[in-house]
């Protein structure tokens, strides 16, 4: 899935089982520091071969595709967030409203 020309890779690398840690040391700090704890899998795909299975050159290439999904998605999670905000505040005050002009009306026209 493509938005705005980023794919979407969250679901292609856990469709593919996840991405796996690397077992020597400099590739586990490469990994821990480009790999979010949502994409990571015990028994999932070395990044090499996750990034080779996505069509990446490289599984730093990969990282950066990850990176910029990950931007994306908080982006559009605060952007969600602060829509759902402003809905929920314009729902309050057109609340308020309505029960402005009920109580008007009913000063206009007693029941009794």
């Amino acid at each position: 899935m493509e938005i705005d020309g980023t794919r979407w890779i969250y679901r292609e690398v856990m469709d593919n089982g996840g991405i796996k840690r690397y077992r020597n040391d400099r590739e586990k700090e490469e990994y821990e520091s480009n790999v979010p704890l949502h994409y990571r899998r015990k028994n999932g795909l070395p990044a090499d071969e996750m990034a080779n299975t996505l069509g990446y050159e490289s599984d730093s290439e990969m990282y950066e595709a990850i990176q910029t999904s990950e931007r994306l998605r908080r982006s559009l999670t605060a952007s969600l967030s602060y829509n759902q905000y402003r809905a929920k505040d314009f729902t309050e005050y057109a609340r308020e409203e309505l029960i402005e002009i009920m109580n008007a009306h009913l000063q206009d026209y007693p029941t009794n």
